[in-house]
């Protein structure tokens, strides 16, 4: 997991500066995804990815099933990736964006951006709109405690 990101600087080191103790960036990785799944038992799915579309740690919650292949969560990572480019074409005009929402037939998609990474999250489908607003609150804060926004 040494890649450079498209700052042209090492990602793991970035996300370093942010630990107390030294190489732990890893470790970060972890318990930053397992708080998030604690958030609810419905968040089902997490995953941190830089904006070179690596997946730098990801997790499924123990009580539910996968819902896609290793193959196919490396290619939602690059297509995450290649979204994100195109929405930074209207930075400038609009603003960057910092969260978005999308309602599949079977999930939920929580998308959180930050300076550095992508942090994607699923959520079961049954869910009303307060309860997804109650749970992306919860998990917005826990990113902007732990990365850089």
């Amino acid at each position: 997991m040494n890649k450079k990101n498209k700052f042209g600087q090492n990602a793991e080191i970035i996300f370093a500066t942010l630990s107390s103790e030294p190489n732990s960036e890893i470790n970060d990785f972890e318990k930053i995804v397992d708080e998030i799944l604690s958030v609810d038992n419905v968040v089902r799915h997490v995953a941190i990815i830089d904006y070179d579309g690596n997946i730098m740690h990801k997790k499924i919650n123990e009580n539910m099933k996968r819902l896609t292949s290793e193959m196919e969560d490396v290619a939602h990572a690059a297509d995450l990736n290649i979204r994100k480019k195109m929405r930074k074409m209207l930075d400038n005009s609009l603003g960057r964006t910092t969260f978005i929402h999308s309602i599949r037939e079977r999930i939920h998609e929580l998308f959180f951006y930050t300076e550095y990474f992508q942090i994607y999250v699923t959520c079961l489908r049954n869910l009303d709109k307060q309860s997804i607003m109650r749970i992306s609150d919860a998990i917005e804060s826990i990113i902007r405690k732990r990365i850089p926004y």
